[in-house]
């Protein structure tokens, strides 16, 4: 498991971001794409699934950026 910058497959549309917020997410295993709640929001992890193949990736914010453990 690795934990590092997922900027390659998360799209945010705002700087500061609320619960109406979405974020665009490219799944790590079928490629493709689906929208959720932005997960800078939350306080904790949030796991997301893809609607498609069920793979899931884990996003959180620390230190300012956005994280990932898949």
């Amino acid at each position: 498991m690795s934990s590092n910058s997922p900027a390659t497959f998360v799209r945010t549309t705002t700087d500061s971001p609320t619960v109406d917020d979405t974020a665009e997410i490219d799944c790590r295993g079928c490629g493709e794409r689906f929208e959720r709640t932005d997960p800078r929001v939350f306080g904790a992890p949030v796991a997301y699934a893809c609607p498609e193949c069920g793979t899931s990736v884990k996003l959180w914010l620390a230190g300012g950026e956005l994280q990932y453990e898949s």
